[in-house]
């Protein structure tokens, strides 16, 4: 079987981060979802796998880290306390997977 040449590896997930309230409640923020991707010179079935686990998941952990939390964290003027990453909070929507064309979403490369 023959894999295409070059396109992208992609994957869309949402945090849903825990928080507490400034009264002690415990609520879920379930409002961060993204796309992320990156090049790849071939798509094989291998490839796209180790993607997902060694270059996918690090960039979510990032990306969550660096541009969700901080920012909520740091603009937080009603008391909220927001939790560190915890990767059982990560959803994967649908399957990762290959695309001939430039995905829509934030290139893994600029996080």
């Amino acid at each position: 079987m023959s894999h295409p040449s070059g396109g992208y590896f992609t994957c869309t997930y949402e945090y849903h981060a825990p928080y507490t309230d400034a009264q002690g409640v415990s609520h879920v923020d379930k409002l961060h979802k993204s796309r992320l991707y990156s090049r790849t010179k071939k798509y094989t079935h291998d490839g796209l796998r180790w993607w997902y686990n060694d270059t996918f998941r690090p960039a979510v952990k990032r990306h969550v880290e660096e541009v969700f939390l901080r920012k909520i964290n740091d603009g937080n003027t009603k008391g909220l306390k927001y939790s560190p990453f915890d990767e059982n909070n990560l959803r994967i929507v649908g399957n990762p997977e290959w695309s001939a064309n430039k995905p829509d979403g934030r290139e893994i490369s600029t996080l």
